[in-house]
């Protein structure tokens, strides 16, 4: 008699549980961001009698969360990748803006040379537009050093900016495995 009690029991606390869940979902049907979840059931384990097994009713194995796996990972992917070519954006920018400027840029250096190059071809036997040649290539050389400390400096920004965020992630990651500990811990003292 104690056997069809519990097998009765477990079937209605398995009913409560079911119904608890479809009111949670009903009441969050319009919370943005909520996925409706599901009691997973499970038969218990049969008990054997002499006239055979008898039930042992149901078993509550975990209430899971509906979603689409394949859309969370490509919306991971997705957002991942967007915030990649938004960092790239802003770093080809930056050397954009520094390779392209009037004032820094080496156009403004590159032509001047070529002039220079250009007047002297006209009169190769002119002092002066030799001497024009000569400082402007040396213009264009200090330019292309001026660049290079440029550009330098920005990769070391943003290797600073990356090794922050390793770290920052790295942070993260023992905090959650510690979390991690924690709920393992205390549900090996009440289990």
């Amino acid at each position: 008699m104690s056997n069809l009690f519990g097998s009765g029991l477990s079937g209605l606390l398995a009913a409560r549980a079911g119904l608890d869940t479809v009111g949670h979902n009903i009441a969050n049907v319009n919370t943005p961001g909520f996925s409706r979840q599901r009691v997973g059931l499970e038969s218990r384990e049969a008990v054997g009698g002499g006239a055979g097994f008898i039930g042992a009713g149901v078993q509550i194995t975990g209430i899971r969360r509906l979603y689409d796996g394949f859309l969370t990972t490509q919306l991971r992917s997705s957002t991942a990748s967007s915030a990649a070519l938004d960092t790239f954006q802003q770093v080809a920018g930056q050397v954009d803006d520094l390779l392209g400027s009037e004032a820094g840029g080496l156009g403004t250096a590159i032509q001047g040379f070529f002039a220079g190059v250009h007047g002297l071809a006209d009169d190769p036997t002119s002092l002066p537009a030799r001497q024009v040649v000569l400082s402007q290539g040396e213009a264009l050389a200090r330019r292309f050093q001026t660049l290079d400390q440029r550009l330098g400096q920005q990769r070391d920004a943003f290797d600073g900016r990356l090794r922050q965020v390793v770290s920052d992630i790295n942070g993260d990651t023992a905090a959650i495995a510690n979390i991690n500990g924690q709920i393992l811990l205390a549900e090996a003292k009440s289990g």
